[in-house]
């Protein structure tokens, strides 16, 4: 702690945990786009040893919270958690990078195309200027 002019100035230093992975919109393929979103969903849909639903409680019963968000060239996962959470938080992690596959089915992924595709409409498809992003991306960086 530090005081300036009467203020005591402090800052409390929170752990969070990121993994970036170099893939996401921009590595997908003209007419086959949303995989890198849709994929991002499904990491928080349970693996072999977490089940579904688990991953979020574990992490809110030790006081983390999470997320994800893919941009054109990365996906990104987080935990913002006390401390004694990051042993947790590390091997949840670990877990659903090296166990998802066994638990992958069409019904996940039904589930979660159907929440991507709500997501693109309530940010995307009927905000104005909406496409504008893409569009403008579009202009700066086309595809070959």
């Amino acid at each position: 702690m530090a005081s300036v002019a009467g203020t005591t100035i402090g800052a409390q230093l929170i752990p969070r945990i990121q993994f970036w992975y170099h893939v996401g919109s921009g590595d997908e393929q003209l007419g086959r786009t949303g995989f890198a979103h849709l994929f991002e969903h499904i990491m928080f849909m349970g693996s072999q040893h977490v089940p579904v639903g688990a991953f979020d409680q574990l992490l809110e019963a030790a006081g983390a919270n999470n997320n994800g968000s893919t941009t054109e060239d990365r996906t990104n996962y987080y935990e913002t958690l006390p401390s004694n959470a990051l042993p947790l938080a590390l091997w949840l992690d670990s877990d659903r990078m090296g166990f998802l596959l066994p638990t992958m089915d069409l019904a996940k992924v039904n589930l979660q195309r159907d929440v991507v595709k709500n997501e693109r409409r309530q940010r995307v498809d009927n905000v104005p200027y909406g496409r504008a992003d893409e569009t403008i991306l579009a202009a700066l960086y086309p595809r070959s």
